[in-house]
């Protein structure tokens, strides 16, 4: 190899270098786009596998309403262990009375419902209307079974009526989720989901 060819050579593996060197970076990003690429369609591959293994809920069992939900005691004193379920209208003497309607469990574990106006001319009363998956399945209101009192059983439908003087219909409806039980499995109460003044 002569002088110039040795003083030759090692310029053109610099420009080599230096062509590598210049389209390295043109590179780079395509090669970011293809990882960006293929991360979004891991991840949607394993969402979509989520969400089909996930276990489907039958909406015939989900309550679609806003309902309101109480633990009521057996027993258990009325100023904070019963659930609101209309007003009823009274009279006594020519004086009008208004008096909240309340459900509540006695010591033999059945609904009734208490309000200071069923002491003037007001009733109220209660019906179990079956096995009930959810409220929103406690539709029609029943002409006959009613009662003053009704025993509590979970997984069941009520409908709870209340009667002014004049005559006036009042309707509340509630489900029993679950039972209430103590440390040595005896029942004490019920979980009570239920809408006030519902018709």
């Amino acid at each position: 190899m002569s002088e110039k060819s040795r003083i030759f050579a090692p310029s053109l593996s610099r420009v080599g270098q230096r062509q590598e060197e210049t389209q390295l970076p043109y590179k780079l990003p395509q090669l970011m786009k293809k990882i960006r690429l293929l991360t979004i369609l891991f991840m949607a591959i394993a969402v979509s596998m989520g969400c089909t293994s996930c276990e489907k809920t039958n909406q015939d069992d989900v309550d679609n309403g806003y309902y309101l939900e109480v633990k009521i005691r057996n027993g258990g004193s009325l100023e904070d262990n019963c659930a609101y379920l209309f007003s009823l209208r009274s009279i006594d003497e020519n004086i009008g009375i208004t008096a909240p309607a309340c459900l509540s469990i006695n010591n033999a574990d059945n609904f009734y419902i208490y309000s200071e106006a069923l002491e003037y001319h007001a009733s109220a009363d209660i019906v179990c209307i079956g096995k009930a998956s959810v409220m929103d399945k406690i539709n029609d209101i029943p002409n006959s079974g009613w009662s003053v009192q009704a025993p509590v059983k979970e997984g069941y439908g009520y409908i709870a009526r209340g009667k002014d003087y004049d005559g006036t219909l009042h309707y509340a409806r509630l489900y029993v989720v679950n039972r209430l039980t103590n440390s040595s499995g005896g029942v004490i109460g019920a979980t009570i989901r239920y809408e006030p003044d519902w018709k």
